[in-house]
C-alpha cells in the first residue's frame, strides 16, 4: 500500500469524500443502522456540559453535530466547518430543510457554515 503525505494524502482524502458525499449520510445510517444520531445527540450534551457561548465542529460533514450543538441554548453561536465544499452544501441544505428558514439568518462561504445564535434561530426559523 502507497503512504501518501503532505498535498497528495490531503488531495486523496477530499476526493474520497468529495465522491462519497451524495451518499454519506445514507452510508451512516446503514453503517451504524441509525444509532450514529444517538451518538451525536450524546457528544453534544456531554461536549456542552457547562459550556456556554461558542462551539466550533471541526470536520463537519453534512453538519448533524453542528445541528446538535446548535439546539443547545447555552451555546450562542456554532460555526460547522468542513474542507469538502460538497459536504458544506449538504449541510447547508439540511440545515434549510430542518429548521424551515423563512430568511436566511447568515451567510455561506466555501468549507464554512455557522448556525444562528439560538434567539436567531427562534426568530427566523421554525424548528
Amino acid at each position: 500500500m502507497v503512504q501518501l503525505r503532505g498535498d497528495a494524502k490531503q488531495r486523496y482524502v477530499a476526493d474520497m469524500f468529495s465522491s462519497i458525499s451524495q451518499r454519506y449520510d445514507l452510508m451512516n445510517n446503514l453503517m451504524t443502522m441509525g444509532m450514529h444520531r444517538k451518538w451525536k445527540l450524546q457528544t453534544a450534551n456531554i461536549t456542552a456540559t457547562g459550556l456556554s457561548g461558542f462551539a466550533l465542529d471541526i470536520a463537519s460533514g453534512t453538519g448533524d453535530l453542528a445541528l446538535e450543538l446548535g439546539k443547545i441554548p447555552e451555546l450562542t453561536t456554532v460555526i460547522g466547518l468542513d474542507l469538502i465544499p460538497e459536504m458544506v452544501d449538504l449541510a447547508r441544505i439540511k440545515i434549510i430543510r430542518r429548521v424551515r428558514m423563512v430568511k436566511p439568518a447568515w451567510s455561506w462561504e466555501s468549507s464554512f457554515f455557522a448556525i444562528p445564535r439560538r434567539h436567531i434561530f427562534l426568530c427566523h426559523c421554525r424548528i
